[in-house]
C-alpha cells in the first residue's frame, strides 16, 4: 500500500482512450479541428470576418490601453539591479520590427486559439543576456503524456522533440490535466460563422434574383401572343436602357419584393443570430446585437460589468507570460536567489457613481479612511497648503441633511457633537421657543417636547423617532417644517455662543 500512494496510476499512458498513447503525444481534443482534419490554420481564417475583426479589434483595444508598471521584486540592491535591466528589456522592442505591444497581443490570442507559444532567443548585450521574443505558429507544437511541450520537426513530425529550459514561453487559456492545449473561443464561432456564411449566399442569391423591381406589362388584346413576347424584349432592354415606348392603351407596373416577403428576410435572422452567438463566445456580451434597441440603463451596465470582467481575467495570461520571462532574465543574469521583478497593470480607479454611493454608505456605519476614499474615486490626496474645493465634514451620514437647508452644515455638527456641548443644549432648549416662528404651530403643540427628547437620547435618528411620534404626517411636509425648525435653532444657538463672548 505505501508503495503505492507516490504513484501515478490513473496518467495518461495508462488511459485505454487516449489512443495516441503509442507516439507518446496527446491529440489536441478540439471536437471542431478533429473532425475538419485540419490544423489551427481553420481558425486563422475566421479572424478575416468582419464581426469576428470588429469584436478583436474592441477586446485588442481594451488590453493595450491599460497601463503598465514594473516593480522591484525586493529592496535589496541586486533585486534592484535586476529591475533596471528587466525595465530596459521592456523599453526596447520585443524582436527586432516586433513591438511589446503586438507580442502582448499575440500572447493574448490564446485566449481565442487555445494556447500560444512564443520562442525566446538569448542574445548578449554587453555585461547581460537579454531576449527578444518570437510568435511561432501553434500547428508546430504538441503536448506528451506528461503535458510537456514538444516541437515538431521535419525529422519528427508526429511526436516532435522534447524543449530545452527557458527556450519557449506558454501561453493558455482554461487548460487542465486532461486537455493541456487548453480551450479555444474560436471554436465556438466556427459553426456560427459556417451557418452565416450559407446565410450570406442565400442572400445574395436573394438579392440577385429579387433585387431588382420586377416590370409587369399590360397590353391590350388577349389573344395577341406576338405582342405579349415583344413587350417582354422590350421591358428587358429597359432594364438595361431605362427607357420604353408603348402604345397608349398599355402600361408597365414595378412589384418589389419587399410586399411580399415582408421586413426581415430569414437569411438575415439567420446572419443576425449567428453574430449574437459570435459576440457571446469573443465578449460574453451581445447588448448592440441582441437587444435591437430596445435596452435600457441596467442592462447597458450590466453587460458593460461582464465585458469588463471576462477582459480583465483573459488579461491575466499575457502578464503571467511576461513575468515568466522577466523571471528568466533575472536568474540568468543574477542567479535564482533573487527576487524577479513584477510587472502588473495600473488600473486608474474608476471615480464612478457607484464608489460614491458606496463610500457615502458606510460612512454611516464605519469610519471610511481618506486615503480609501481619495484611491477609490481617483482623487489624489491635497498637499500641504493645496487649494482645495470645500466639503462637508460629515457627508451624508446624518439624516438630518438637507439638499435645500442652509444651515444643515452646522446642523449636522450639533447632532454629531461636533461643536460644544453647551451650545447643542441652548441650541435645543431653543425649539420651543423657536417653533411658533418657523411656522410648525399647525404639527402640533406637543411637538417641540418630543424632538427635543429624541434628539437628546439619539440625534443620528430624529428623523425617524418624528415619523414614529407622527404617523399621519406628511412626509414632506414634515422635512420642510424640520429644517426649519434647525435652522432657526442653530441661528439662535451662534447667536448665543458669539453672545457669550
Amino acid at each position: 500500500m505505501a508503495d503505492m500512494i507516490d504513484r501515478v496510476l490513473a496518467g495518461h499512458d495508462s488511459d485505454p482512450m487516449v489512443w495516441s498513447s503509442i507516439f507518446s503525444v496527446l491529440p489536441n481534443p478540439d471536437t471542431v479541428l478533429r473532425r475538419l482534419g485540419r490544423q489551427q490554420e481553420a481558425y486563422d481564417l475566421l479572424t478575416y470576418d468582419a464581426h469576428v475583426l470588429g469584436e478583436l479589434r474592441s477586446v485588442r483595444a481594451g488590453l493595450l490601453a491599460l497601463q503598465a508598471r514594473l516593480e522591484p521584486g525586493d529592496e535589496s540592491r541586486r533585486a534592484r539591479r535586476a529591475h533596471e535591466l528587466c525595465a530596459a528589456v521592456l523599453d526596447r522592442d520585443a524582436a527586432p520590427n516586433l513591438s511589446w505591444a503586438d507580442t502582448r497581443w499575440s500572447m493574448a490570442r490564446a485566449v481565442f486559439l487555445g494556447y500560444a507559444v512564443h520562442e525566446v532567443v538569448w542574445r548578449r548585450d554587453g555585461a547581460f543576456v537579454v531576449p527578444e521574443l518570437y510568435d511561432r505558429p501553434n500547428r508546430r507544437f504538441r503536448f506528451d503524456l506528461d503535458r510537456n511541450l514538444r516541437l515538431l520537426t521535419r525529422t519528427k513530425p508526429v511526436v516532435g522533440e522534447p524543449v530545452e529550459d527557458r527556450k519557449f514561453l506558454l501561453s493558455r487559456h482554461m487548460a487542465s490535466d486532461d486537455n493541456p492545449y487548453g480551450v479555444a473561443v474560436f471554436s465556438a464561432c466556427f459553426w456560427p460563422h459556417a451557418f452565416k456564411r450559407i446565410g450570406w449566399r442565400a442572400f445574395t442569391g436573394f438579392a440577385k434574383k429579387f433585387g431588382l423591381p420586377w416590370p409587369v406589362g399590360k397590353y391590350a388584346g388577349a389573344g395577341a401572343t406576338g405582342r405579349a413576347e415583344e413587350m417582354v424584349r422590350q421591358m428587358l432592354d429597359m432594364l438595361d436602357s431605362g427607357v420604353i415606348a408603348l402604345p397608349d392603351d398599355e402600361t408597365v407596373e414595378f412589384l418589389t419584393a419587399g410586399a411580399t416577403v415582408g421586413r426581415s428576410l430569414p437569411q438575415e435572422r439567420l446572419m443576425a443570430a449567428a453574430n449574437r452567438e459570435i459576440s457571446k463566445a469573443l465578449t460574453s456580451q451581445t447588448l448592440a446585437t441582441e437587444i435591437d434597441g430596445q435596452g435600457s440603463r441596467a442592462a447597458s451596465e450590466t453587460h458593460h460589468l461582464r465585458e469588463s470582467e471576462v477582459q480583465r481575467s483573459d488579461r491575466t495570461i499575457p502578464l503571467a507570460s511576461i513575468n515568466e520571462l522577466l523571471r528568466w532574465t533575472t536568474e540568468i543574469n543574477f542567479g535564482e536567489e533573487v527576487a524577479p521583478p513584477r510587472w502588473e497593470y495600473v488600473e486608474a480607479p474608476p471615480a464612478e457613481r457607484e464608489w460614491a454611493e458606496t463610500i457615502d454608505v458606510a460612512r454611516r456605519y464605519v469610519q471610511v479612511p481618506a486615503a480609501f476614499a481619495h484611491e477609490r474615486l481617483g482623487i489624489p490626496m491635497p498637499q500641504a497648503g493645496e487649494d482645495v474645493l470645500g466639503s462637508d465634514a460629515m457627508a451624508d451620514d446624518d439624516p438630518l441633511r438637507m439638499s435645500r437647508c442652509p444651515g444643515c452644515g452646522a446642523a449636522r455638527r450639533f447632532a454629531a457633537g461636533q461643536a460644544e456641548d453647551d451650545a447643542f443644549e441652548r441650541g435645543l432648549q431653543a425649539l420651543e421657543g423657536a417653533a411658533e416662528a418657523a411656522g410648525l404651530a399647525s404639527i402640533g403643540r406637543d411637538l417641540a417636547g418630543p424632538v427635543v427628547e429624541a434628539a437628546r437620547a439619539d440625534p443620528g435618528m430624529l428623523l425617524g423617532r418624528l415619523a414614529e411620534l407622527h404617523p399621519r404626517m406628511d412626509a414632506e411636509a414634515l422635512q420642510e417644517r424640520l429644517a426649519r425648525l434647525i435652522f432657526t435653532a442653530e441661528t439662535w444657538a451662534r447667536l448665543s455662543v458669539d453672545g457669550d463672548g
